[in-house]
């Protein structure tokens, strides 16, 4: 990494640690209007100052939409999923003061609740970087389901583990990346959900494959897809959607099964379970891309 660089971070870090423990004393005592006002205004912050993160996900727009959309809506898309991933981070700390309360008047889980009863005692749960994945995770404990997680690290070690407590505090286990397959397989086992992000690329020297994602080929983590197989347990699609008042909807697909484990046929099960995944992530993806992650280079980083 450029010295620079480091260097740039390190003093940049006690700052801001210092501005996220403020949030967390304010946010949780801040109206519902005014948290999607500050989303707002933090993403036209962030937009306005942060090239890289502008073009990134202007360029992916670009090679998603080409023409079939115009200038005008694609920047409309970009403030808005970075509203959204702004207000996802406000709302883990909101969402800890009066849990219960504020969950049952301000998400909607009524068709979560009742798909959920067809769950078995096991379940990988699928989500992306889209809309507020984090608020699945207090939603499953608030239903009183085990659920199991890996976390990936921030560069800001301090708000690392204030991020990670918070999550322990709404009802999640949550284990390191170091090891992470053996223990969620162990907690499958043992009657636990898990829940996985696969939206981002992974290098293929980590396990990554090649998989059609959207509109062209990245390497994307089989990590579900082996999991399933492996203890065939189903896989369910969940996504928790913003509406325009601060309400969230929260969606819960049918199980999709494993077909039985043969060894024989096992890297080509795999192969074919992670494009049926992505497949279904694509779907939700262009339905709602106003609440997705625009600024990650999905297509540049770790591409066939």
């Amino acid at each position: 990494m450029n010295w620079k660089k480091t260097v740039k971070r390190k003093l940049r870090q006690p700052f801001e640690t210092l501005g996220f423990i403020l949030l967390l004393l304010l946010i949780p005592l801040t109206p519902r209007p005014l948290i999607l006002l500050q989303s707002r205004l933090i993403a036209r912050i962030l937009l306005r100052f942060c090239s890289s993160h502008r073009n990134t996900a202007l360029e992916n727009l670009d090679a998603v939409f080409k023409d079939s959309r115009t200038t005008e809506a694609k920047n409309n898309i970009l403030l808005q999923s970075t509203a959204t991933f702004i207000q996802t981070y406000i709302d883990l700390i909101w969402f800890t003061f009066r849990s219960s309360h504020r969950i049952k008047k301000f998400v909607d889980t009524h068709s979560f609740e009742t798909s959920i009863q067809t769950t078995p005692s096991s379940t990988i749960f699928v989500t992306a970087h889209l809309g507020n994945w984090e608020l699945l995770g207090q939603l499953i404990h608030h239903l009183q389901l085990p659920l199991t997680t890996v976390a990936a690290p921030l560069k800001n070690a301090t708000i690392n583990r204030i991020l990670n407590r918070i999550r322990q505090k709404n009802g999640q286990q949550i284990i390191s990346a170091h090891g992470a397959f053996k223990k969620i397989i162990s907690a499958l086992r043992q009657g636990h959900h898990t829940a996985l992000l696969l939206d981002q690329t992974l290098s293929p020297t980590k396990g990554g494959i090649p998989i059609h994602f959207i509109h062209a080929t990245a390497y994307i983590a089989p990590s579900a897809a082996l999991l399933s197989y492996r203890t065939q347990t189903p896989i369910r699609f969940s996504y928790c959607i913003p509406q325009q008042n601060g309400h969230y909807t929260v969606t819960l697909s049918d199980p999709l099964n494993p077909p039985p484990y043969q060894p024989t046929q096992h890297k080509a099960t795999i192969h074919h379970l992670t494009q049926t995944i992505t497949h279904q992530l694509t779907d939700t993806i262009l339905l709602h891309p106003h609440h997705w992650i625009w600024s990650y280079p999905y297509w540049k980083k770790h591409t066939p």
